[in-house]
């Protein structure tokens, strides 16, 4: 079997630079913007905790918010996180000037060492002396739910970004310690929130739905920059998928589907091109050697993590998420927030962020014929993509907003603090 070499592909990925523009100074910013002439009574000193500085859906919310309380409540702002990842991240903290710290490594607490290791992490945060606390990923809230009490801060706020079906267990005692200890949980998705109620026992009283909201940035190269950049032209049937390479996004069944959608589209005359962008995970050699045994490969071009995800949109015909498992799916939203049409997996989540006039196009998980039979009614159809898109954009405006979701936000941190 033929291999590839990952270093070509990964180099792809960390050479993608812009060639005119010296980083995101020309960047619009859409919902988050700056008021210099309002005087604000309440600016509360506020730490959001991550894993690590790796761009994932989670983490660009919880920056896109850390943003917006700097900015325009003129709040003191940390991002805090235990590792640096591939510090993908960094790219939203340097557009919006947000500070950040590392403070080592955390996966749970050793089981004769908790007293010493909640005394010295509480003193960590309590130097900061937090009004506010949040997290946005299982670890971070894990931690924070233990020490909160004893930081000096005034509230925790545990962010529900996805569901751990298959992951995590939450089954260690410090877990449902941190889970009893937490005053309040809020979900990006009801689907997150029933997976707070259903499976990790926490009160109904104590969560709270609030929707994600995409952020809107212009995109920094264009769609003909992108064909000849990848090899494409522009009569080229393209679908885009933005995830990290991870067994829940079964990108393997979107493989499969290719195939399909390759054996349909080709004898009328039409190339079909699937760009998967997101960070190269361990199976990434795996769905590679797939693509080839497939008779894809010239047909799929696996990009790494890439900074314009928005040009990626307005290069695409299709936005596509083959995964068997979602919370809210922030990659979802900014596509629709372009206009683009979504085939998908049917699961709660991706339901969720479509809703029901455009669920037709979701299909069974695993299920590779139903979703190479979704997109190629769409690649056949230019008209029925413009319509299809527009309901989805029209749908961002009426129910996802990036400004809503940080004044409910910051509601009940006014009510708390």
């Amino acid at each position: 079997m033929r291999l590839i070499n990952l270093k070509a592909i990964i180099s792809l990925s960390q050479n993608n630079k812009p060639t005119v523009h010296n980083s995101f100074t020309f960047v619009k910013r859409i919902s988050i913007h700056e008021n210099p002439n309002r005087n604000y009574l309440l600016r509360l000193r506020t730490i959001i905790l991550l894993d690590a500085l790796s761009l994932g859906g989670a983490e660009k919310q919880a920056l896109l918010f850390a943003a917006w309380l700097q900015n325009e409540k003129k709040c003191t702002v940390e991002i805090w996180h235990f590792m640096p990842g591939d510090g993908s991240a960094r790219i939203v903290c340097d557009r919006y000037n947000l500070k950040t710290r590392e403070i080592g490594y955390f996966r749970g607490l050793a089981r004769l060492l908790w007293p010493k290791q909640i005394l010295e992490y509480s003193k960590l945060f309590k130097e900061f002396k937090p009004d506010v606390l949040l997290g946005y990923t299982n670890q971070p809230d894990l931690l924070l739910g233990l020490i909160w009490k004893y930081t000096g801060a005034k509230y925790f706020i545990w962010g529900q970004q996805g569901i751990e079906a298959g992951g995590y267990k939450f089954d260690k005692k410090s877990d449902k310690l941190a889970l009893e200890s937490t005053p309040l949980f809020v979900s990006n998705s009801q689907n997150g929130a029933d997976f707070l109620v259903k499976e990790l026992k926490v009160p109904a009283t104590k969560v709270k739905v609030i929707l994600n909201g995409p952020e809107k940035i212009e995109p920094l190269f264009s769609p003909e920059h992108w064909n000849e950049k990848l090899g494409m032209k522009c009569t080229d049937f393209k679908a885009l998928m933005v995830a990290h390479i991870a067994l829940r996004k079964d990108h393997d069944t979107l493989l499969r589907a290719w195939k399909i959608v390759k054996e349909q589209l080709a004898p009328k005359g039409i190339n079909p091109v699937l760009l998967l962008a997101g960070i190269l995970g361990n199976t990434t050699q795996d769905l590679i050697n797939l693509s080839i045994e497939l008779g894809i490969y010239g047909n799929v071009r696996f990009l790494g993590n890439q900074k314009d995800i928005a040009g990626l949109n307005q290069a695409s015909d299709i936005h596509i998420l083959s995964s068997v498992t979602e919370g809210l799916p922030n990659s979802l939203l900014e596509a629709m927030d372009w206009g683009l049409p979504i085939v998908g997996t049917n699961i709660p989540g991706i339901r969720e962020a479509v809703g029901e006039q455009n669920s037709e196009w979701l299909s069974p998980p695993k299920d590779a014929a139903k979703l190479a039979e979704n997109i190629i009614r769409l690649a056949l159809d230019k008209e029925l993509r413009k319509s299809v898109g527009e309901q989805n954009r029209l749908r961002i405006k009426t129910h996802f907003q990036l400004d809503k979701m940080c004044e409910e936000h910051w509601e009940i941190m006014q009510k708390f603090c």
